[in-house]
């Protein structure tokens, strides 16, 4: 490939961030993830009731694990991301930081000239933030590149269910966290031989981040073999690429819009329930396993609708709820009865 990749980086949260804006202005968009199982340090910050993804991210910041990047981007999705966006310029010491205000209500008829013009603001900030112009053929570009990552991670997912689930997230997520150029290099020259899973029961995973694969590999161990997911790092981000004819920041605003959505986001009543009854349909699965973040809100707020969808159809699922990684405790016991459930049946 021959395109001219950025080389400083910049950090952000949500798979809902326009990378290719940052791309364009000459920066690395790299995914922040939770990382370790310590979180202590954003206890002067946000109350213990609040997502583990949210404190540990902050941890990390404190610490000075992420003094590297630039800065940091949010968007505008649940209350916690938001407040975490007041907070961070405060414990941070990052150059830039910007929210991406996408809309709530994607299905609006003002969606779209909204999207584009909050992109135009966006971009406005980092030329000024940069001191250079983000030119039309910077941003085309740009998205060739956003794309072109997106689709080796579709090539990738093509052939998840020849190796363990645990590889293909860690795969995923090694692809997010390092700068583009290299991650589409890594992509490209990937090669991994045929894994053997004992695994039998066709499961779909969901829920916000992936961050313990621990669990994934236990739910293989325990006789399930994930064949889908729906995760901020996982599918939802790679499963949609932007329209390389059309113009630029149209482009990228109409992938955001339809893009798969999440619960933090909203189209019609029970869309993102039926969209995830529609994958587990399509993938063959016998059943899926919504891993909820415990206080996450707007998961918990969705699964009582998703269950209605999922039981008027006779397809189990099961949510399990989590904090931080590598104690799965009590939920081991539901997850191995839910596969047995399936077995049976």
């Amino acid at each position: 490939m021959s395109f001219g990749f950025p080389q400083k980086t910049i950090g952000y949260f949500c798979s809902y961030v326009p990378e290719e804006l940052l791309i364009a202005a000459g920066f690395n968009p790299i995914r922040i993830l939770p990382g370790a199982t310590d979180a202590s340090l954003s206890q002067t910050h946000l109350q213990s009731y609040t997502c583990y993804l949210a404190r540990a991210c902050l941890h990390r910041g404190i610490k000075g694990e992420l003094n590297p990047l630039e800065g940091a981007i949010f968007t505008h999705t649940c209350d916690t991301m938001q407040c975490l966006a007041d907070i961070w310029p405060q414990a941070c010491p990052h150059k830039i930081m910007e929210t991406f205000n996408l809309p709530t209500v994607l299905s609006s008829e003002q969606a779209l000239p909204y999207t584009i013009a909050e992109l135009e603001r966006l971009k406005g900030r980092l030329e000024a933030l940069t001191g250079f112009p983000i030119g039309e053929e910077a941003l085309k570009e740009a998205v060739k590149i956003a794309n072109r990552r997106r689709i080796l991670l579709q090539n990738l997912a093509s052939k998840r269910e020849k190796m363990r689930a645990s590889h293909f997230f860690s795969l995923v997520n090694k692809a997010l966290t390092m700068p583009v150029g290299e991650a589409i290099s890594f992509l490209e020259s990937l090669e991994f031989e045929e894994e053997e899973s004992s695994g039998k029961v066709r499961i779909v995973l969901a829920g916000s981040t992936l961050d313990d694969l621990d669990l994934v590999d236990f739910i293989e161990e325990s006789g399930g073999k994930i064949v889908d997911d729906d995760f901020c790092n996982g599918t939802r981000y790679f499963q949609t690429i932007a329209d390389e004819a059309a113009p630029p920041l149209e482009a990228i605003a109409r992938r955001l819009l339809e893009r798969p959505i999440c619960p933090c986001k909203f189209l019609k009543p029970g869309a993102y329930s039926q969209s995830l009854l529609e994958k587990t349909r399509l993938a063959k699965a016998q059943g899926l396993i919504l891993v909820r973040q415990k206080f996450c809100d707007p998961w918990g707020w969705e699964f009582p609708l998703m269950q209605t969808f999922f039981q008027e159809k006779k397809v189990p699922i099961l949510m399990v709820e989590v904090e931080q990684p590598g104690s799965l405790g009590p939920i081991a016991t539901r997850i191995q009865a839910f596969l047995e459930m399936i077995t049976e049946g």
